[in-house]
This record gives C-alpha cells, sequence and structure tokens, in this order.
C-alpha cells in the first residue's frame, strides 16, 4: 500500500520533469504571460546593456577604442542605481546627469568618425578603406543604440519619479448597458468592434482579469485602427460614452514597473525573439492605454525605436513619369453653334502626361500636368455662307494630388490654360455667281470675322480648357478608383485578415522623389528597432524592408501549435516568401509522410543580417510515418543573394540544414535530414521587378544594391547603364546606415565641420 509521504515526493518528481518545458522559451503558451519568473527574480538595479557594452568592446584595438571606453564606464555606471518606485532623489539625479553625459558622449562620435573619413582620404589604400568603412558602420550602429537608448531611458525616469500606484477601480460597470451608446452601429461594426466578446468576459460568472485585458485592448486596437478613414473615426468618437473609454483603457493597462520594462527591453536587444517581442510589447500597451501623460510619452518612445516603420520606398520623379501611361491620340466629331454659327467637322486630340513632385515634408503631393494640342478642320454655316476654318490649340492642364494619412486627396478641380488659332482657309456663299454683290458679300464676311476673332477665339478657349479639364477629370477618378479597388484587394484585405495594420509613419515629397514609410504591426506586435541600410542616392527607386514584416506576418498564419504535413508546411513556406522553387532543381522524391507539430511563439523565425537570410523552424513535435516522434525540433538554414538577370536568386549556402534536438541521434538525423533537404529547396528565384512593372519601363533597369544586414534588406533599381556608378555608391551605402525616422547626415555634417 503506498504511503501519504510518497505522494509529495511523486508531485515533486513531476514538477521536476515537467519544468523545462514551461522554462523553454520555444514552446512558452502564446497568452498574456505579463509577469515572467525571470522578471520576479530580476535585481532592483538598472539592468546592463549586454549587447551594448559587447559591441563596445569590439572596438578595442581600433582608434575608437578611446570613446568606446569611456562610453562604456558611463553605461556600467548607471548599471549601479536602484530602480525602485518612486526613485530617491540621489538615485533620480544620479540617472539624469549620467543621461546627460551619455548624450554628450554619443555625440563625440561625430568626431570619430569626421577623423576616421579624413584619414581613409588621405591613405587611399584599398584595404585601410575597408576596415576604415567597417569601422565608421560599427560606429552609425553603435550610436543609433545609445541614442535610442537615451529616448527611452529619459521618459522612463519621469515614470520612476512618481510613486507607485495601484490601478484605480472605475465606477463604471458594462454590464450597465443604458450607458452604452451604440448611434446606429449595425451588427457589422458590432463585429468588427467585438463588442459581444467584452461583454461575454466582463458578465462572466467566471471573470478572468487577464483575459478582460486581452479583450479590452483587441476593442480598443479596433476602435483607434490606423486604417479607419477620418468619418469613421468621428463615428466612432460619437457612438462610445467617454465613460466606457476610460473603463476600457484601465482594464487594458496596469501600472509599470521601470525595471522590469528596463530588463525586457535589454533581453529583446540580445535575443530578439517571439517570447521577448511578446513580453515587451505587453508593457508597451500598459503605457500606450493608459491616461497618464509620462506613460503615453514612454509609449511614443517605444513606439519610436522599437516599433518604427518597417518598410521603406522611395520613389523618383524620373521613373513616376516613365511608369505614366501613354496617352492615344484621340479623333472626335464637332458639332456645335458659335456666335449663332452652326459649326461642324472634325478634332484631333494629342496629348501627353507629366508627373511633377512638390516638395512636401508631411504627405505625397503631386501635381498632374497634360501638354496637348487640338487641330481642327471645321465648317462654319450662316447666313448663307459656308466658312472652312483651320485651327490650331494648345492647352495645359494641372491638377494636384496629395496622398496622406487619411487616404488620397482628389477633391482639388483641375486648372487649365491655353492658346488658340482659327485660319480662314475657305469661303462660299448663294452670292457667289452674282456680279459685284458676290465680292462684296465676301468682303463684308470677312470684315465681320475679323471683327468677331477675339470673342470667337475666346469661345474656342474656353470649350478647350473646359473639355481638357473635364477629360482629365474623367481619367484621374478613373484611375484611382482602379488603383483603390486594386490595392484594396490584393493589399489591403490580405493584411487587414491576418491583423497587420498598415500605418503611414512618414509620406513626403522632395523635388526628385517621394518617401513613403509603413508599419505593418497589429498592436500585439512589434516592428523594426535597428537602423535601416542607406539608400543609394539618386536611384530610380529604393526600398528596404525589415524582417519584423515576415516575422510578424508569420504569427498570423495559423502555425503556432498546429500540425501540418511536409506538403503543407512546404506550401506554408513558399506562400511566406512568395516564391516558388527554381526550375533548375530537380525535383525530389517524396519523403515519406511526416507531420509537425509547430511551438506556440517563433514556428518560424526569419532573420536578415550578415548577407544571409536565415530561415529557422522551431517545432515541438514530429514524426514520420507511423515511426518515432521527436520532440523539440529547431531547424535551421541560411540563404545567399545574387542578382541574375534583374531576379534575385537564394542560393542555400554551404552550412546546409542545421538540426537540434532532444537526443536526437545520428539515424534520426538521416531520418529528418530526409523530410527537410525536400522542405528546404536548395535554390530559389524571387522576382524583384513585376513583369508588368519591365514592361512599362523596359528591360534596361538593374539592381544596384542588394544587402542583407542588422535585420534589414535593401534593394536598390536603376538604368542599367548607369549600374556601374551605381553600385560603386551602393557599396559606400551599405557601410552606412540610416537614422531611424531620422537624417543619416549626421557624420558628414561633422566631417565637413572638421575641415572648415
Amino acid at each position: 500500500m503506498r504511503s501519504r509521504c510518497d505522494v509529495p515526493k511523486r508531485l515533486a518528481m513531476v514538477a521536476l520533469l515537467l519544468m523545462p518545458a514551461f522554462l523553454n522559451p520555444q514552446i512558452l503558451p502564446a497568452v498574456d504571460q505579463s509577469r515572467s519568473r525571470s522578471d520576479q527574480s530580476r535585481e532592483s538595479v538598472w539592468p546592463a546593456p549586454t549587447k551594448l557594452l559587447e559591441q563596445l568592446k569590439q572596438l578595442q584595438g581600433t582608434p575608437a577604442e578611446p570613446w568606446a571606453n569611456a562610453t562604456r564606464e558611463l553605461l556600467e555606471s548607471i548599471s549601479t542605481v536602484s530602480v525602485d518606485q518612486p526613485m530617491s532623489v540621489p538615485d533620480f539625479q544620479t540617472v539624469r546627469e549620467r543621461i546627460a553625459q551619455l548624450q554628450l558622449q554619443s555625440k563625440r562620435a561625430t568626431q570619430v568618425v569626421a577623423s576616421l573619413q579624413s584619414s581613409q582620404q588621405l591613405q587611399g589604400t584599398p584595404n585601410y578603406s575597408l576596415a576604415s568603412a567597417k569601422l565608421i558602420n560599427q560606429l552609425y550602429q553603435i550610436r543609433y543604440c545609445i541614442d535610442r537608448r537615451i529616448s527611452v531611458w529619459s521618459t522612463l525616469l519621469e515614470i520612476g519619479a512618481r510613486p507607485a500606484a495601484v490601478s484605480p477601480q472605475s465606477p463604471f460597470s458594462l454590464t450597465n448597458h443604458s450607458r452604452i451608446r451604440f448611434r446606429a452601429m449595425n451588427s457589422q461594426w458590432r463585429d468588427y468592434l467585438l463588442l459581444d466578446d467584452v461583454k461575454r468576459e466582463f458578465n462572466s460568472l467566471d471573470p478572468d482579469s487577464d483575459r478582460q485585458k486581452k479583450a479590452a485592448r483587441r476593442t480598443l486596437g479596433r476602435i483607434y485602427s490606423p486604417v479607419l478613414k477620418p468619418e469613421q473615426k468621428e463615428f466612432l468618437q460619437q457612438a462610445f460614452d467617454p465613460q466606457l473609454i476610460s473603463f476600457l483603457r484601465e482594464t487594458a493597462s496596469d501600472p509599470i514597473d521601470i525595471g522590469q520594462l528596463l530588463q525586457r527591453m535589454e533581453q529583446h536587444e540580445q535575443f530578439p525573439t517571439g517570447a521577448t517581442e511578446f513580453r515587451l510589447n505587453d508593457l508597451y500597451q500598459d503605457l500606450a492605454w493608459s491616461e497618464d501623460p509620462r506613460d503615453q510619452k514612454a509609449a511614443q518612445a517605444i513606439l519610436l525605436h522599437y516599433r518604427n516603420a518597417n518598410v521603406r520606398l522611395s520613389v523618383s520623379g524620373e521613373l513616376l513619369n516613365r511608369l505614366v501611361p501613354d496617352m492615344p491620340a484621340t479623333r472626335e466629331r464637332v458639332s456645335d453653334r458659335v456666335l449663332g454659327a452652326a459649326v461642324s467637322g472634325q478634332s484631333y486630340i494629342s496629348n501627353r502626361l507629366e508627373v511633377q513632385l512638390i516638395p512636401d515634408p508631411n504627405q505625397v503631393q503631386l501635381r498632374l500636368q497634360t501638354v496637348g494640342t487640338v487641330r481642327s478642320n471645321t465648317v462654319a454655316r450662316r447666313d448663307g455662307f459656308a466658312i472652312q476654318n483651320m485651327g490650331l490649340a494648345r492647352f495645359q492642364v494641372f491638377k494636384r494630388l496629395a496622398f496622406g494619412r487619411d487616404g488620397v486627396d482628389s477633391s482639388e478641380l483641375p486648372v487649365a490654360y491655353s492658346t488658340a488659332d482659327q485660319q480662314v482657309v475657305g469661303m462660299r456663299s448663294k452670292l457667289d455667281g452674282v456680279p459685284l454683290f458676290g465680292r462684296l458679300a465676301r468682303k463684308i464676311a470677312s470684315q465681320k470675322i475679323q471683327d468677331e476673332a477675339p470673342k470667337t477665339q475666346k469661345l474656342v478657349r474656353d470649350k478647350v480648357e473646359r473639355e481638357a479639364s473635364e477629360r482629365m477629370q474623367e481619367q484621374v477618378e478613373a484611375q484611382l478608383q482602379q488603383m483603390r479597388a486594386s490595392l484594396y484587394d490584393n493589399v489591403l484585405q490580405p493584411l487587414l485578415a491576418m491583423e497587420l495594420e498598415p500605418e503611414p509613419v512618414q509620406m513626403s515629397t522632395t523635388e526628385d522623389e517621394l518617401v513613403m514609410r509603413y508599419r505593418l504591426a497589429g498592436r500585439d506586435q512589434m516592428a523594426a528597432s535597428s537602423a535601416r541600410p542607406a539608400a543609394v542616392e539618386g536611384s530610380l527607386c529604393n526600398c528596404q524592408v525589415h524582417e519584423s514584416v515576415l516575422n510578424n506576418a508569420i504569427m498570423r498564419l495559423g502555425l503556432n501549435g498546429n500540425e501540418f504535413t511536409a506538403a503543407e508546411l512546404q506550401a506554408h513556406f513558399q506562400q511566406l516568401l512568395g516564391t516558388q522553387p527554381s526550375d533548375a532543381v530537380a525535383e525530389s522524391e517524396d519523403p515519406p509522410e511526416a507531420r509537425f507539430e509547430f511551438a506556440p511563439l517563433d514556428p518560424i523565425r526569419v532573420r536578415l543580417d550578415d548577407q544571409k537570410l536565415t530561415v529557422e523552424l522551431n517545432l515541438a513535435s514530429m514524426q514520420i510515418g507511423d515511426g518515432r516522434k521527436w520532440r523539440r525540433i529547431s531547424v535551421k538554414t541560411s540563404y545567399v543573394p545574387r542578382v541574375q538577370n534583374g531576379t534575385v536568386v537564394l542560393d542555400q549556402s554551404t552550412d546546409g540544414i542545421r538540426l537540434k534536438g532532444k537526443r536526437l541521434r545520428f539515424r534520426d538525423q538521416v531520418a529528418l535530414r530526409t523530410v527537410f533537404e525536400v522542405l528546404f529547396q536548395s535554390e530559389y528565384q524571387v522576382t524583384v521587378l513585376p513583369e508588368q512593372f519591365q514592361q512599362r519601363v523596359g528591360n534596361d533597369l538593374s539592381i544596384t544594391q542588394l544587402v542583407l544586414a542588422d535585420g534589414w534588406l535593401g534593394v536598390s533599381i536603376d538604368d542599367a547603364e548607369s549600374a556601374p556608378a551605381r553600385n560603386m555608391e551602393a557599396q559606400r551605402a551599405t557601410q552606412q546606415p540610416s537614422r531611424m525616422g531620422q537624417s543619416a547626415k549626421w557624420a558628414k555634417d561633422a566631417a565637413r565641420r572638421s575641415r572648415r
């Protein structure tokens, strides 16, 4: 008979066996675990920026070593300060002074860069230039890492100075339905806002605070969604009781422990995984939904540096004009009355459309310009006379278009200008056969035509301008309608279906190019947190995409914790990359039936760095046929891109497929590789330039930059004849990443000042 004392022992053994599974970050459940064990066991001191300190150590033995040592000492001195709330006055003053010193130290990096650039120009040796460019690149990266911490730390310092507070309980009750106004709110709005889910959670007989917080956040995220139109936002503001909004915001946020937030930031900096993103985002939303201005300021700092735009596109005015469709010449029948005369004949209209960029720092602003001619051959009949005219009218029509955060503004009507010239080339009358009277009648008619010429030309100009304006307005509205429908069907609807809200971060225009930066992420996801590679100046088109776009999309594909066969998984993987296996790859034999159960977090993780695209699969379990089931399998492979005839070819690296798992024997490795070698083809082809784009612009374009670094993919496109010069510029641009959301010219400015 089993004794009672054995029961605790057996429970302890079960707990020890299950503990590794709960501690493994790859199989953490995808639920709100806002307070992890590692957070609870942390020390109450300012966490050390481990990754940043490692980056500074890499500068040992370089000309930047003195600067790096001084910076490291400052960072280490901050890491000794207590972050208990409220912070003591000495600790608060110490951190504030150290942050001010760190700002000065960050600015001194410009002097180091200027010195390196001057030495590089004087030396001129290839090896020295390469080493110096690499060092400059490191300084760019390190300075941005410092600056983003300064930005966030400064706002968190203000939060740390206030007393720790308990979230107040609002007297508002969601069960009181009379307090909720749904003015003309139909079932579609209720479904979109998930109102029934909110009521169910708050009216539950077994309420759960985590589920209530999640429901409140989802509804608030949709109320304040960036994809809503202005009229929709206004409708929601009027439809909801302000007390309800405050109640939801209180439920969606908890008081912040800044020590915990600082630690999660550093964990995400050092190990950017789905688990660290999830934990950091949880605290970000606590700040974002808080009604305290200090919390909202800190949320904005995190938004700027850890949820920044992850897609950037710049298009030159030259490329826009190449993409403008040709306007075919048209022939129209003329039937009109001018000053009492019946005019009939034909007109020939030819024009061309051009695009001019209007500088604007807050939106993309264009001026469409149509320049054309109207040649007419008409006959005017009046009072027994038939007068044949040849006319030539030249016209210009301008229309302004603005693309902003709230959509396209095309309300401004076109403005037209024209000149007209009418020449009489023939005249007939009923009196032509009558001597003397016929000549006299012609003379009187000619004099009358000459007297009425200014009025006639004005009428012609007015008609030409009116018809040209109407024609442009119709064509522009038709093109805009087609563009809206295409964007909604092919871009917006799929993104919204995956709850990836495209939010414009920057839309601007210069004299030479338009720039658009977007954040593709759900409210519960992070985005770009590193400096993107600098675009090649003067290129026709530049595009930078952060790996968070792919990883955020993967999290919405329904892989988390689900099972798939090998064929289903391959289809998912190809859909993710938007590729098909290369024709050069021989088709492999079908492997034995395999089933994959993905981990709840990071089922597939993509990394862009060191000129490689690395894909990692994390499996909770895997089974081939009826054989053994392997647990906690990690599969990783890398691809190296190369440009081939306008396409990008991804070649699998020489490392091949790397496997990690629990108790994998040699024969297990062989069996698993058989499956994964079919799943991961050795080569993929990615079409950068769509076929319709090439047909419109021509096949004389070339990829002049292809860089994968620090989480970013950077691509530049230019004319093939300028490719050699652009490639040199691309190599220099690759070494100098841009500041996120800011200009990357600080080093150039420093170098210019040093030469004065």
